[in-house]
């Protein structure tokens, strides 16, 4: 199994948070991940590239949904890149999760 590795690049000018995951979001990673990144989306929008993210489970679409909101609360719009017929977009297909989130499809 692959672990959580992420990356934050912030642009003040921008108001961007770019963050890129790869790895697996799991029940393992996901309370640190979603804490650590609720805890500075504030006066940002995050953009969240998960096309390398291999795994997630139910503990790793919480942490999105949860930046999502978090986002949303500070009247900010968080962004998923995820990859074409990848776990992710799976998931977010049969979960409908994709709707409601707002994700970008990379081929």
């Amino acid at each position: 199994m692959t672990n959580l590795d992420y990356v934050l690049i912030k642009d003040e000018e921008a108001q961007t948070l770019h963050i890129e995951v790869r790895g697996a979001l799991k029940a393992a990673d996901a309370i640190d991940f979603k804490t650590h990144l609720v805890s500075i989306v504030n006066n940002l929008n995050p953009i969240v590239d998960l096309s390398e993210l291999e795994d997630i489970d139910l503990a790793g679409i919480n942490a999105l949904v949860c930046i999502h909101n978090r986002a949303k609360e500070r009247s900010k719009q968080a962004t998923y890149h995820i990859a074409e017929n990848s776990a992710v977009d799976r998931i977010l297909k049969v979960t409908k999760l994709g709707e409601s989130l707002s994700c970008k499809i990379r081929a």
